[in-house]
């Protein structure tokens, strides 16, 4: 193999690894955004749990004010 040929070949080889580790690097931002909506998601839960808990107890407050 020529030296042109070694070279040539390590630049190849240089763009593989920086392609190789910026694939990792989009990867794991990947996941962090998939993390992300699972966390959104379990929040927007929580959060129509809360409005239904609210609501009955302003039902409940209704209730006790027509009562009084």
């Amino acid at each position: 193999m020529t030296t042109e040929e070694t070279l040539f070949l390590q630049e190849i080889l240089e763009e593989r690894d920086r392609l190789f580790r910026e694939a990792a690097r989009l990867q794991s931002q990947i996941k962090g955004y998939e993390d992300f909506e699972k966390e959104r998601a379990s929040f927007q839960n929580q959060l129509s749990e809360k409005d239904l808990q609210i609501l009955s107890l302003q039902q409940q407050v209704e209730y006790l004010k027509r009562k009084v």
